[in-house]
């Protein structure tokens, strides 16, 4: 009887454990130092969270070409952006025109 308990109990438990890995957010982090976007471009998979982070001691900006947003980060800021739409998005700093980094969404 223990033996018709226990394989159900495995399914289930290989269910959850799937389940639970399946709802991981996958992130990826841009790091923003010497007036560079660093990596300047990732690929990553639809509903990625990307994180911005500046280092320099100056505000810079993400600017992405289509519109999508624009956002100041001043030095010591981060800012989180999930890409849900696949696709290639350009982006660069308004402020230091340069600065140009690319996020490619599967």
């Amino acid at each position: 009887m223990k033996i018709q308990f226990l394989v159900p109990a495995i399914i289930i438990a290989s269910l959850l454990i799937t389940g639970i890995e399946g709802c991981q957010k996958q992130q990826a982090s841009v790091e923003i130092k010497n007036f560079a976007f660093n990596p300047s471009e990732i690929s990553i998979d639809k509903g990625t969270s990307v994180t911005w982070t500046n280092k320099d001691s100056v505000t810079h900006d993400i600017t992405i070409d289509s519109g999508l947003f624009d956002h100041d980060l001043n030095p010591g800021e981060s800012f989180s952006f999930i890409f849900n739409e696949p696709g290639t998005y350009d982006y660069h700093c308004d402020i230091h025109p340069s600065m140009k980094g690319k996020i490619i969404v599967q």
